[in-house]
C-alpha cells in the first residue's frame, strides 16, 4: 500500500477572512531529484482553504511528456502525454511524445527514454483531488535520443499570493513568504500554522524562507541523496480537504 502524508495547516478566522478578501491563493510545490536543468512548476493553486485545511498525497507516480520545450519562467507546461509509472520502470517515447512504460530502467528512478530525434519536455504529474486534472510537478529537457532519470522527493513548498499563476508554471523564485517541508520519512501530519502579518510556522522539519526566494536549489535535487533516500510509486494523489 502507498504511503499517505498531510500537513496540517491551522489559521484565525481573522486571516483567513483577510486571505479570502484579498483574493489570495495557496500555491504548493512538490520536489524532485533529476537532471540539474530542470526547474519546478507550479504543483497546485487553490481556494479552497478555512481555517483548518488539510493536503495529502500518496506516494504514486506518473510520467510525461510535454511538446512545450520553453522552460523559462512564467511558461505553463502542460502535459502531453502521461501514463502511470513504478519506479524503476522505462517510458520509451515516440512520435508525437506518446510513450510506452516498460518493466526496464535505473532501480528507484523513473526513466523516461525519447527513441525520437524530436525534443521534448518530461517531468512527473500529479492526479489533484481538487481540480481533477493531472498536473506536472518539474519539468525537465528531454533531447532526441536521451534518457531522463528523475524521482519525487516527499518535499513540499506551500506559500499564500495573489499572483495569477496556472498550474504547471514554471517559477524560480517565490512570489510571496513560504514554508518547506520535509516528509520524508515522516507518519504524522505535520503542523503548520500561518498568519497574514506574521508568516509560517511549523516543526522542525520545515524552513521558512521569504519572498524571492529562489526555488531551484530547494525543489530540484534538494538535499542530494539524503533527501531521496525514500522512493516510491505509480501515480500521484492530492486531497486538500
Amino acid at each position: 500500500m502507498a504511503t499517505t502524508y498531510s500537513v496540517n495547516i491551522t489559521m484565525s478566522s481573522a486571516t483567513v477572512s483577510a486571505l479570502i478578501a484579498n483574493q489570495y491563493q495557496l500555491f504548493g510545490f512538490k520536489a524532485a531529484d533529476g537532471p540539474a536543468s530542470g526547474v519546478p512548476v507550479v504543483w497546485f493553486a487553490t481556494s479552497n482553504y478555512s481555517t483548518q485545511s488539510t493536503i495529502s498525497w500518496q506516494e504514486q507516480y506518473a510520467g510525461y511528456t510535454s511538446t512545450t520545450t520553453n522552460l523559462a519562467p512564467n511558461t505553463q507546461i502542460l502535459a502531453s502525454f502521461s501514463a502511470p509509472m513504478n519506479l524503476g520502470q522505462t517510458m520509451n517515447v515516440g512520435a508525437g511524445g506518446v510513450g510506452t512504460v516498460v518493466n526496464t530502467g535505473s532501480p528507484g528512478y523513473l526513466n523516461i527514454y525519447n527513441q525520437t530525434t524530436t525534443p521534448y519536455t518530461c517531468g512527473v504529474s500529479v492526479f489533484n483531488q481538487v481540480t481533477n486534472s493531472a498536473n506536472p510537478i518539474c519539468a525537465f529537457n528531454l533531447f532526441g535520443g536521451g534518457l531522463d532519470t528523475f524521482v519525487p522527493v516527499e518535499i513540499i513548498y506551500l506559500m499564500f499570493a495573489t499572483q495569477a499563476v496556472n498550474t504547471g508554471t514554471v517559477i524560480e523564485q517565490a512570489f510571496a513568504p513560504g514554508i518547506q517541508v520535509n516528509m520524508t520519512g515522516q507518519s504524522t501530519p505535520a503542523p503548520l500554522t500561518f498568519d497574514i502579518n506574521n508568516g509560517w510556522t511549523g516543526p522542525g522539519y520545515s524552513t521558512n524562507y521569504p519572498a524571492n526566494q529562489n526555488l531551484l536549489p530547494l525543489l530540484i535535487n534538494p538535499g542530494g541523496a539524503e533527501a531521496v533516500s525514500v522512493r516510491a510509486a505509480t501515480r500521484f494523489r492530492l486531497a486538500l480537504l
